[in-house]
């Protein structure tokens, strides 16, 4: 396993195993095994013959020196994140998920969720070196080098903490992009942030509006282009013979009034036609300066001063309300 991914964090992991972040471990050389050839202060070596030894019976009498009887398993609230309590223990191995703060997030997680991550790579003496010489880099192809000079273990070992930490721990808090899993402009999904103007690949910019209901979209993601049958509205799309429910079979049926009808066609079969007006310049300007007409001439100076677009898309809107929804309600003679 490479770990390409470690080398996009750079600096951010605050390596504790080579700064001194704080966690277990110790410099180096420090063994911890003291001076093997001189006898424990208390007079260590062979038993008192004298004293029968009860190490093994399964209790911790005073005084006795005995892991089988004395040394407990880990214990949720003793201040020690194990490994089996990450997830079953909030008070020794609090979440980090609430912190903003890269480098307080990673402080949380190296002294809780994975201490025992940290401890791995501290003992190991492939880790330990992998981990200083990440530390003392500033740049990408040091960071490179580092990696491909490290042993396999020491590699697997920094890798599994550096998860732990950026990834499990301190994604959000220290925006580790290329974590496993973590959400990539080019895998089909636009997430994580992304937008259409910073990863086209995924997010298709959105067609919301065009009048049209496309396959990505549907009534409850673009209802201006998507109408569900059923819900009142005769939308784009829906005819009398698809959707009767919301289409009347015409807005004349039963000698409704010109008004009437009008009313009925801007809000079905027209309601398309209406809203590419409203959404082109000009055109719903030159339907009121219509609409408050009493003459032609009125309504040829207010053409004359629209714009052509404005022109072309309001005309296409009379014809569906006048001529093919209310010319007879409303006794149109020259469509």
């Amino acid at each position: 396993m490479t770990y390409r991914w470690l080398r996009s964090f750079g600096l951010a992991l605050c390596v504790a195993i080579a700064a001194g972040c704080g966690g277990p471990g110790g410099g180096e050389g420090d063994s911890g095994d003291g001076d093997a050839g001189t006898p424990p202060i208390d007079g260590g070596g062979e038993p008192d013959a004298r004293a029968p030894s009860t190490c093994g019976d399964g209790t911790c009498d005073d005084g006795e020196d005995c892991p089988a009887d004395c040394e407990s398993g880990p214990e949720c609230g003793d201040g020690t994140c194990d490994e089996s309590e990450v997830d079953a223990c909030a008070e020794d191995c609090p979440s980090c998920a609430g912190i903003a703060d890269c480098d307080q997030c990673q402080e949380c997680a190296v002294e809780g969720r994975c201490a025992s991550a940290l401890a791995a790579c501290s003992a190991n003496g492939e880790c330990a070196a992998l981990s200083r010489c990440l530390a003392g880099c500033s740049d990408e192809p040091c960071q490179q080098q580092c990696l491909a000079d490290a042993p396999f273990e020491g590699r697997q070992l920094y890798g599994d903490f550096a998860l732990c930490v950026l990834c499990e721990s301190c994604q959000s808090a220290c925006e580790a992009t290329e974590c496993p899993g973590a959400p990539a402009c080019g895998d089909g999904a636009c997430n994580g942030g992304e937008t259409p103007e910073t990863c086209a690949a995924d997010c298709a910019p959105s067609t919301c509006g065009n009048g049209a209901c496309d396959a990505s979209e549907s009534s409850a993601t673009c209802p201006a282009d998507c109408t569900a049958c059923g819900d009142g509205v005769c939308g784009a799309g829906e005819t009398p013979a698809s959707c009767p429910a919301d289409c009347a079979a015409t807005c004349e049926d039963g000698g409704a009034s010109c008004d009437a009808c009008i009313e009925c066609a801007v809000a079905s079969v027209c309601e398309a036609a209406g809203l590419a007006c409203v959404e082109t310049p000009g055109c719903e300007a030159l339907s009121n300066c219509v609409n408050a007409c009493t003459t032609d001439a009125c309504a040829q100076g207010c053409a004359a001063a629209a714009p052509p677009a404005a022109i072309s898309v309001y005309v296409d809107f009379a014809d569906c309300v006048l001529c093919d929804g209310c010319q007879t309600s409303c006794a149109v003679t020259d469509c």
